[in-house]
């Protein structure tokens, strides 16, 4: 046996006892009786969830979740937004109502005179 591979000591003469033991404090790492010396117990939803989040299959299937979670995330977000006042958007929109809103008035004045003109030249 070799000293570089630790199977024993450099220092001690005439004894070839192992450098380290498996036995710690009095322990030993022995396996229980049903066998679950390192296991860890989980639910049933937990491993669904964990086999879900490792089933994401190919590169396009998660490129697809991330695009459907931020079209549902940009959803929550304009509906949050929609009713704002003090938008980019929102300006845009309540001068476009302004303006059509001025046109038909206009329109129905011009109306109203021609009415007007058509009554008195029909007198």
């Amino acid at each position: 046996m070799s000293v570089r591979s630790g199977s024993y000591r450099s220092g001690m003469t005439g004894s070839r006892r192992p450098a380290t033991t498996n036995n710690i404090m009095g322990t030993s790492a022995q396996a229980k009786p049903d066998g679950t010396k390192n296991a860890a117990v989980i639910s049933i939803d937990e491993l669904e969830r964990i086999r879900a989040q490792c089933d994401m299959g190919s590169k396009n299937t998660y490129k697809e979740n991330r695009n459907a979670e931020r079209k549902q995330l940009q959803g929550i977000s304009n509906n949050r937004v929609k009713n704002w006042p003090n938008t980019i958007e929102a300006m845009r929109l309540k001068r476009e109502e302004d303006r059509i809103k001025r046109l038909e008035d206009e329109e129905l004045e011009r109306r109203a005179v021609d009415a007007k003109e058509e009554s008195y030249q029909a007198q």
